[in-house]
């Protein structure tokens, strides 16, 4: 009746001292009211934690459901107050005292508390995650997941251990849970994770086994416009890579044809699906050689004539879809192509028998036709740098850009000196 009466008024030290007299009595040691004394101790020491709780005062509380769960081991209670307790501890920022009692928790084998063990380990994961011990956290969740494979979570359990692993540069591991969030679960978005693991091979250079993943995400149901467009270009990218042109170029023009007319991100891997193919042209045409025998340089000129004026057609469609890098690179090599013409035209095998005059006439002949093919040029690799400076974007054909353009004598740009922009800054990526 006196302890009830401290229990009331919610005086648990005074509970407790009163409890603890009597226990300590030996009139009474034989006596059965000490077995509902030391159940009515246990049970106020218990709620005394819970009412620290209750009142925010989450370290007073913390301390007391573990000082519960030292002092009384075999109690029902002792999981749930050390479960407690590292909530608490966790909420006052004690996090390493938060993990010790939630990793006790975790290892029980008593039955009825499965779900303190579950909640414990996922606590544990999460905690483990905000104080950077990314392996323990990665660890710790495909534990739990072994643990509850009919979780309804269990998706996104394994989706936080493969970005975990991920981040760690651990491959295998970040696969293997990709693969296990992919086949738990039901949503509509899932297919991203298979893009992921393409992605995974693409940077430990592994092409076929990415080329694969990103063939398996295309056929995927839901899969957005832009990021079916993303895995076309890397799986094009990922050939070239491979030194397999003809089946890059192939998928350069399955871009072409299913993504013509888009916007956002994916102007940039259609506008350079038709740099590639406009690429493809104009090997072709610097490959055509003029003959020695002038009576066939004629048809070789038309032939050079036809094709210059396709790739001017080519790369300034290119340019016109205004995707930044693109526009820089088309306009070098469109200028790249005009010097060429002019080279090409200039360094043709002369007609053999011509007096010192008549060399004289055909050259300056042929400078008439030349000087305003690599004026265009000039023009166009001035146009080049120029967008690259105000893109701030910096590639190989900025760098070709500028050293035409010394080479050519233009104002302002000098051969052999550091380059008015910063080297480091230079892309050197897929997309150029």
């Amino acid at each position: 009746m006196i302890l009830d009466i401290y229990n009331l008024k919610k005086d648990y030290a005074g509970l407790t001292a009163a409890g603890e007299a009597l226990l300590a009595d030996p009139s009474l040691r034989n006596s059965d009211a000490l077995k509902d004394v030391s159940s009515v101790l246990e049970k106020a020491s218990f709620k005394k934690a819970q009412d620290l709780e209750g009142s925010k005062k989450y370290l007073e509380s913390a301390k007391e459901f573990q000082a519960f769960s030292l002092k009384h081991p075999t109690s029902a209670l002792k999981v749930s107050a050390e479960y407690n307790a590292g909530v608490n501890f966790e909420r006052a920022g004690e996090f390493m005292l938060a993990l010790a009692m939630y990793s006790s928790v975790s290892k029980t084998k008593k039955k009825g508390s499965e779900k303190e063990v579950n909640n414990s380990l996922l606590l544990q994961a999460n905690l483990f995650q905000k104080i950077g011990r990314y392996v323990d956290a990665a660890r710790t969740f495909e534990v739990y997941a072994k643990a509850n494979p009919k979780d309804p979570k269990i998706a996104d359990i394994y989706y936080n251990a493969a970005t975990i692993w991920e981040a760690l540069n651990n491959s295998s591991r970040a696969i293997d849970n990709y693969e296990s969030y992919y086949r738990a679960s039901r949503k509509t978005n899932r297919s991203e994770s298979i893009f992921k693991i393409g992605l995974i091979y693409l940077d430990k250079k592994q092409y076929t086994s990415a080329i694969n993943k990103f063939k398996e995400f295309i056929g995927q149901v839901g899969v957005s416009k832009e990021s079916s467009a993303e895995a076309h270009h890397l799986i094009a990218n990922s050939y070239e890579k491979m030194n397999d042109d003809g089946k890059a170029m192939y998928w350069y023009r399955q871009i072409i044809s299913k993504f013509s007319g888009v916007t956002g991100k994916s102007v940039r891997y259609y506008a350079e699906a038709r740099l590639k193919v406009a690429l493809q042209d104009y090997n072709a045409y610097t490959a055509l050689r003029f003959p020695k025998d002038p009576n066939q340089q004629a048809s070789v000129l038309n032939r050079k004539l036809d094709l210059l004026n396709r790739l001017n057609k080519s790369f300034t469609e290119v340019v016109k879809l205004n995707s930044g890098p693109q526009i820089v690179s088309s306009l070098c090599w469109l200028g790249k192509s005009y010097e060429h013409f002019a080279d090409s035209v200039e360094g043709a095998p002369k007609p053999k028998g011509l007096s010192a005059d008549e060399t004289k006439a055909y050259e300056e002949g042929i400078k008439q036709v030349t000087a305003p093919k690599r004026q265009t040029a000039i023009d166009l690799y001035k146009q080049a740098y120029n967008k690259s400076i105000e893109l701030e974007f910096y590639n190989a054909e900025t760098v070709y850009a500028y050293d035409a353009l010394a080479r050519n004598k233009q104002s302002g740009f000098v051969s052999g000196r550091d380059y008015p922009f910063d080297e480091a800054k230079i892309d050197v990526g897929d997309l150029q």
